[in-house]
């Protein structure tokens, strides 16, 4: 996990691959027969996961009425592909679906309510991108930290920064920047501040 610090209390704009890693576990496809508020029949190409081996990892849905949302996995039945998850979801996922399983992204920090998702390259199971559900709120600074069940596997751990936008956005940030300077001594301020401060001087008097 790595740490990131922003200007000030945020939302987490944007997840960073620093390293892939190597050997998780993960897949994409769509669900098939009768699925329910909290389980799913799984039918992705790569469905041979053994028994409970992608246990802690999270299933999110990716078309479709739940579409953006899922859970963690609490269960894979290798023999009937069968996978259960937490939280349920209000109705359940139609038959058709698609979903994408990978392993858990948690985000930790001051903040709260920020969510994401990991895809994985299945050839090499690297993490392949990173999608943000949930941005969240006042964060000054976060980390990120994965988990799966890795038992039996051979996992190299993947790298991630979540980067912490300024509180108020980029645009308050601009403005604040403005008013410091509008508001130091010429002597305070640096050479290429100084001549932002002087040109707005003389765009002020030519207006008046």
């Amino acid at each position: 996990a790595v740490a990131a610090s922003g200007g000030g209390n945020g939302a987490i704009e944007v997840i960073q691959i620093t390293t892939r890693g190597a050997g998780y576990m993960g897949e994409v496809g769509t669900v098939s027969g009768s699925p329910t508020t909290s389980s799913v029949t799984i039918s992705g190409a790569t469905s041979g996961f053994q028994n409970d081996q992608i246990v802690n990892s999270d299933i999110y849905f990716t078309s479709g009425t739940y579409n953006g949302k899922g859970g963690t996995i609490t269960d894979y039945d290798h023999s009937t592909k069968a996978v259960t998850f937490t939280p349920a979801l209000a109705g359940a996922p139609s038959n058709g679906d698609g979903y994408a399983i990978g392993p858990k992204v948690v985000i930790s920090g001051d903040g709260q309510g920020a969510n994401a998702r990991a895809t994985v390259n299945t050839t090499t199971g690297g993490i392949n991108a990173v999608a943000i559900v949930d941005s969240g709120n006042n964060y000054s600074n976060a980390t990120i930290s994965i988990v799966a069940n890795n038992t039996g596997l051979s996992i190299t751990p993947t790298s991630l920064t979540p980067i912490v936008g300024p509180v108020g956005g980029h645009g308050e940030m601009r403005l604040r920047n403005w008013v410091d300077i509008m508001s130091s001594p010429m002597q305070d301020l640096s050479i290429q501040n100084q001549i932002i401060l002087r040109q707005i001087m003389i765009s002020v008097k030519w207006v008046l």
